[in-house]
């Protein structure tokens, strides 16, 4: 586990970085009481996770961006449990594993829950009590289970439009090209 300067971890955090699945907590961020951590997790700078919040990193791991604020109890796990087979106990089956990436800049309340291969953009915010299964789009701001847009910050880039093309003097009846 490597961290930045200033960063922070309270009292009772348990941090876990197997070979090949390592740890770092950026610069000046803090990570509250009793919280657990199992990489491949990457913590960016500027980030605060508050209380008993549990993050697994699967195989593939969860980036957190710069500058982001987690409010406690919040849990996301980046694997999933293989149960195609009925006749195969769960446990048995293994996991699979697509990671999580959480953005800049992102406020999520409490008692949040975040699934397997759910990227949250940039600027969103994530209401207290929600199930993120989707992802969640830059400046969203999203709540409930599971999660859905209640509005914007900032309104999303509409794709450009091609523009008309003008009408061809030469041909008849103005036929455009």
């Amino acid at each position: 586990v490597r961290f930045g300067a200033g960063a922070f971890v309270g009292e009772g955090v348990e941090i876990f970085a197997e070979p090949g699945r390592n740890g770092i907590v950026g610069e000046g961020s803090a990570i509250a009481a009793y919280g657990f951590i199992h990489g491949p997790c990457a913590i960016g700078s500027n980030v605060s996770i508050n209380a008993r919040c549990h993050i697994e990193g699967g195989s593939v791991g969860i980036s957190i961006g710069d500058d982001t604020r987690i409010g406690p109890f919040f849990n996301a796990y980046a694997f999933d449990h293989i149960f195609e087979d009925p006749n195969t106990p769960v446990r048995l089956q293994g996991v699979t594993s697509r990671g999580i990436i959480i953005g800049k800049d992102v406020w999520i309340g409490a008692n949040v829950s975040v699934t397997d291969g759910v990227t949250i953009g940039d600027h969103s915010v994530v209401g207290i009590g929600t199930v993120v299964t989707r992802d969640v789009e830059p400046y969203a701001v999203v709540a409930g289970n599971p999660a859905r847009v209640i509005k914007y910050r900032r309104r999303p880039k509409a794709p450009a439009r091609p523009r008309p093309s003008s009408p061809d003097p030469s041909s008849p009846k103005g036929i455009t090209r």
